[in-house]
């Protein structure tokens, strides 16, 4: 079975992992999301740049919160 989602089409990206973790139906995938304080943690700056260029920010979801996700659907 192969599985199809937004990455395997180039419509979505995950920026580091280790500092924008996936948290909630998708388990806990990555470290600890520190803007601010862990330099690798995304930014509000960051990501209102995706957004402004039509990205969807998967730190907006309620569940799964998708830190390290932008794509151009939202989910």
């Amino acid at each position: 079975t192969f599985y199809h989602s937004a990455h395997c089409y180039g419509h979505a990206i995950d920026i580091n992992v280790n500092a924008n973790p996936c948290i909630g139906s998708c388990g806990h995938v990555g470290g600890t999301y520190r803007p601010g304080k862990d330099p690798y943690s995304v930014t509000k700056d960051v990501v209102n740049i995706w957004k402004q260029h039509g990205f969807y920010w998967g730190g907006d979801w309620s569940d799964p919160k998708d830190y390290m996700h932008f794509s151009y659907f939202n989910h």
